[in-house]
């Protein structure tokens, strides 16, 4: 086998294993809030469960055009359920969204 084959092959076994990977999926991502509001409650929690969880804000609030990393384990699946509360109490929620494909979710 040739150099050249070779590094193809091996870049080509490498793409597949990305390609399984990226089904497998990690689902935490990047959420992005464009809403041009202030978001002061954020809950993600996978689409298989029947509860919110805690507010991943905490005591901090998401001015728009601001972002947090929201780490999510691979073993709740590639769907999540996102409520926000915007500062003058207004709830936004959004069902079976898949995060397992990108990296980041810009919340408008």
């Amino acid at each position: 086998m040739t150099r050249i084959s070779a590094l193809l092959l091996g870049l080509l076994l490498f793409l597949s294993g990305a390609d399984a990977f990226a089904q497998r999926g990690n689902p935490s991502f990047s959420f992005i809030n464009s809403s041009g509001y202030t978001i002061r409650e954020l809950y993600v929690s996978s689409s298989r469960q029947s509860s919110w969880g805690h507010d991943r804000l905490g005591q901090y609030v998401l001015q728009s055009g601001q972002n947090i990393w929201i780490p999510l384990s691979g073993a709740g699946g590639c769907y999540v359920d996102v409520r926000v509360v915007y500062n003058n109490g207004r709830a936004q929620e959004a069902r079976n969204v898949e995060t397992c494909s990108r990296r980041a979710l810009s919340w408008r």
